[in-house]
């Protein structure tokens, strides 16, 4: 233990890095709304690709000489929306300039610098440190793109940004496209950068240690990257593969009970290659207190395991006579075992989350019955609706014929904006009757401060709205929804819910009512409990 934690940080003394040296560009105040372009992080429309020029005579007037750019960060005034993701920036040399008129055609042969990651944005400067560094040639202009692409869309951050009387940023903007990272549509001709800050320097250590062919392992398959750390979250008691490999040289893996440490919060950089992410201030323990081959890193794993609950972090290290300083080590793997609890969706307008039932937080193995099918996911729109399986819709107006296209919905559908409210929340939990709920509390209609708090539940017996008394005032169409969905339903024509029973005169119908208003469609009705019957359909209670 000694000699290994005096070989580790005896090699950190000795590693050094040049100071880099940071560069501001742009220093105005003008800024974008949640609607406007440029936004880097813009998620008004789902996905966003920009490209911003900047010239060698801007570098070189800031100080910059050639060498490696390794961080660009951006300034946020105000957050909005949700985190992004597949996050990446990428940069190349060009010989394109800031043009008074059009843009210069999209720059292609671009490398990556960073992720793409899933990036929540922060107010003041967003730093991203390249896992890539790019050597600029103190010569020519450069190029930096940046791209992330989701589900679906809310509105953007708001960026502090500088007028330059050129056209220095192209963007290409797309809701829900697989391929908006590659789009060339120019949606924005205005005069404004947004400011950066770019630093030059040798290449940051990483924060967090990458596999090696002389020292491997991972949790599950689970990998980390020089910006993410190699996290796997099971619920405790879950089986975890672990699998270690270390290529035929004695190697020896080290546990700890604290979280991993990245190396810009305490963890020890020995080189570019290798970096210990264990929080060594907490001890730790030899798996096998002596040095032995490990094995089978790839293909079928040597150990399974439950998850303990807390959190593990392990490491291994391997004598390797190949490496620079005669040790290789493998990522750091943690792994989070998690007891069952509830899942706090973001908040967002017309978003679109995908819930896995068996996963943590929720850990409920029961998974979902609708209709006598059983799905391990669900998707929850933001505007009351509840999606059996993996796709959905984050439209905003209730519609039967919409209803129909899907393998089943229910819930309140309507025109709902969470994040208009600081107090609204969305919230999934287990059920007591081992289904599941999704509770909405003080979330507004769009554009009015009319707040509504109601449950759109799943017990195994059949789906549940609850609290409809809670509902605000509508000022557009609310609709109360159970349909079997594609291939399966038809529309009879709305349902006029109400405090007793009725049943469906088909049992493919689905049971619909739309309408605008106060308290409730349902006619004085707080919950309607519907229950799968033996024919197919539902049968419906109004409370």
């Amino acid at each position: 233990m000694k000699k290994f934690c005096s070989l580790m940080l005896a090699c950190a003394l000795f590693a050094s890095l040049a100071q880099a040296q940071v560069i501001t560009l742009g220093t105005g105040t003008v800024l974008n709304t949640g609607t406007a372009y440029p936004a880097p992080y813009g998620n008004y429309w789902g996905g966003a690709r920009h490209q911003i020029l900047v010239t060698a005579a801007e570098l070189t007037a800031a100080g910059a000489t050639a060498g490696n750019i390794v961080s660009l960060a951006f300034d946020v005034a105000t957050v909005n929306g949700p985190p992004l993701q597949g996050f990446g920036i990428s940069m190349g040399h060009t010989t394109a300039i800031p043009s008074a008129t059009v843009n210069a055609n999209w720059q292609t042969g671009l490398t990556s610098v960073f992720g793409p990651v899933l990036h929540t944005a922060s107010a003041g400067w967003n730093t991203h440190n390249f896992s890539t560094p790019f050597a600029w040639d103190g010569v020519q202009n450069v190029v930096i793109e940046t791209c992330f692409n989701n589900l679906s869309y809310t509105t953007n951050c708001i960026f502090r940004q500088t007028g330059t009387g050129l056209r220095m940023v192209k963007l290409h903007r797309a809701d829900n496209s697989p391929t908006v990272c590659a789009g060339i549509n120019n949606n924005y001709t205005g005069f404004n950068r947004p400011n950066m800050k770019i630093g030059f320097g040798a290449p940051p250590m990483p924060d967090y240690q990458v596999n090696q062919a002389a020292a491997s392992m991972n949790f599950d398959g689970v990998l980390a990257t020089p910006g993410a750390a190699a996290v796997t979250t099971k619920c405790a008691g879950a089986l975890v593969n672990a699998c270690a490999d270390s290529a035929g040289n004695l190697a020896e893996i080290f546990l700890n009970v604290s979280p991993l440490v990245p190396t810009s919060a305490g963890g020890i950089g020995l080189n570019q290659t290798n970096v210990v992410n264990l929080n060594l201030a907490g001890g730790f323990l030899q798996l096998f207190g002596a040095f032995i081959p490990l094995g089978a890193a790839t293909g079928t794993c040597p150990i399974i395991f439950p998850a303990p609950a807390g959190t593990l972090s392990t490491q291994a290290l391997s004598i390797d006579a190949t490496s620079a300083i005669g040790i290789s080590l493998s990522q750091a793997c943690q792994l989070n075992g998690v007891a069952a609890s509830t899942l706090t969706l973001p908040n967002a307008d017309d978003a679109l989350y995908l819930v896995n039932t068996n996963a943590a937080p929720l850990c409920n193995t029961t998974g979902l019955n609708y209709y006598g099918t059983s799905y391990t996911n669900f998707v929850v729109s933001t505007n009351g609706i509840v999606f059996p399986g993996t796709t959905g819709n984050n439209g905003w107006v209730p519609s039967a014929a919409n209803a129909l296209l899907y393998p089943g919905l229910f819930g309140v559908w309507s025109d709902f904006q969470s994040n208009a409210n600081p107090a609204a929340s969305i919230v999934v939990s287990n059920a007591t009757s081992g289904g599941f709920d999704v509770s909405f509390t003080n979330v507004p209609y769009w554009g009015t401060t009319n707040n509504s708090t109601f449950k759109v539940g799943l017990d195994p017996s059949g789906p549940r709205l609850e609290g409809l008394l809670g509902l605000g005032t509508d000022p557009t169409p609310t609709g109360l929804f159970v349909s079997k969905g594609v291939g399966s339903a038809t529309d009879p024509g709305a349902t006029a819910f109400a405090i007793g029973t009725g049943t469906t005169a088909v049992a493919t119908d689905m049971l619909y009512a739309v309408g605008t208003g106060t308290p409730t469609l349902a006619s004085g009705a707080n919950n309607l409990l519907f229950t799968f019957n033996g024919t197919g359909g539902v049968d419906w209670l109004g409370l």
